[in-house]
């Protein structure tokens, strides 16, 4: 008697056979493949546990869900709007007299404080070369350069956000579906290995491609993966040990929250072919879905007393 895995291996292999075909024949588009292959795989998988009466209880959820969800992105939104308001008049001041006079007189304060005693210089130094470390990163990350006007500064800082603007809400979006996934795989008793599968197939694959996808079709770096790579870069140029610790951050980063796909996107120069951006996004997709199936598993408050424990 074959068991439900056997029936799910054999109907998953007949349907990649079956496109595989459409593909030669019909010249289907291999994104169009993959989509296909991954709703069947995900109907298999949820064909055993799928039912009416499942459906009913989990029904209302899916509703507060959306709500709640509507609602944050909503907010997100405004904020967003709000913030690209903010930095133009902060860029207009930027490039003001009354800036200049300011960084002038800030200036000659740490020059007076310095000349007191040889650890306030110390201090001061400090504090100048943490400074031109931020600007250099910022610098780079938004593209600016030393001659860019104010209108340009805020071009670009605009630019770069509103990108990022679709990405960021379904990136939301795609976080509460993960906890959403989740709670329900723990109603039907999964174990961590198996929410950490189906977390993985279901969610952070598809959303990882669809970004990639993105970013190759629109020729724009929707994920700041690029962005990412230029702060980086200047400021490994500035020191090397803090470009490492950027590029460590940022890595971790990105991995489990902002995603593999601004990872693949920040190693465009070293991978050079889709191919093998897509398959890095794929690999670190799966430390990703391990981490969000466990941090769901256990709830926020566990974590954060598991956090305190290990602290003290």
């Amino acid at each position: 008697m074959p068991t439900v895995i056997d029936v799910a291996i054999e109907l998953f292999i007949a349907t990649t056979m079956v496109l595989c075909m459409m593909r030669l024949i019909q010249k289907w588009s291999w994104d169009k493949v993959i989509m296909t292959m991954y709703l069947v795989l995900i109907a298999v998988v949820f064909g055993d546990y799928v039912t009416i009466e499942s459906i009913k209880n989990v029904l209302p959820i899916i509703l507060d869900f959306l709500k709640d969800f509507g609602i944050r992105i909503l907010a997100i939104v405004l904020m967003i709007a709000c913030a690209l308001q903010i930095a133009h008049l902060v860029g207009i001041f930027f490039k003001s007299c009354v800036w200049q006079f300011f960084v002038k007189a800030f200036q000659v304060t740490l020059q007076v404080i310095a000349d007191i005693h040889p650890w306030a210089a110390k201090v001061v130094g400090g504090m100048m070369w943490v400074g031109g470390l931020v600007k250099v990163a910022l610098s780079h990350f938004y593209d600016i350069e030393g001659d860019d006007e104010a209108e340009e500064v805020v071009d670009k800082v605009r630019e770069l956000h509103l990108m990022s603007l679709l990405y960021d809400i379904i990136d939301y979006w795609a976080a509460g579906l993960c906890a959403l996934l989740v709670s329900y795989l723990a109603e039907y008793q999964f174990t961590y290995a198996q929410k950490s599968g189906i977390v993985w197939i279901v969610i952070d694959v598809p959303f990882a491609l669809s970004a990639l996808y993105g970013c190759f079709k629109s020729g724009k770096d929707l994920t700041w993966g690029e962005a990412h790579r230029r702060a980086h870069d200047g400021v490994y140029a500035y020191n090397r040990i803090a470009g490492w610790i950027y590029r460590v951050v940022q890595h971790v980063v990105g991995t489990i929250w902002d995603g593999p796909e601004q990872i693949a996107i920040f190693y465009a120069q070293e991978l050079r072919t889709k191919t093998k951006m897509v398959m890095l996004a794929i690999a670190l997709s799966i430390p990703q879905a391990a981490f969000w199936a466990w941090a769901y598993t256990l709830g926020n408050d566990a974590i954060i007393v598991r956090f305190l424990e290990w602290l003290g």
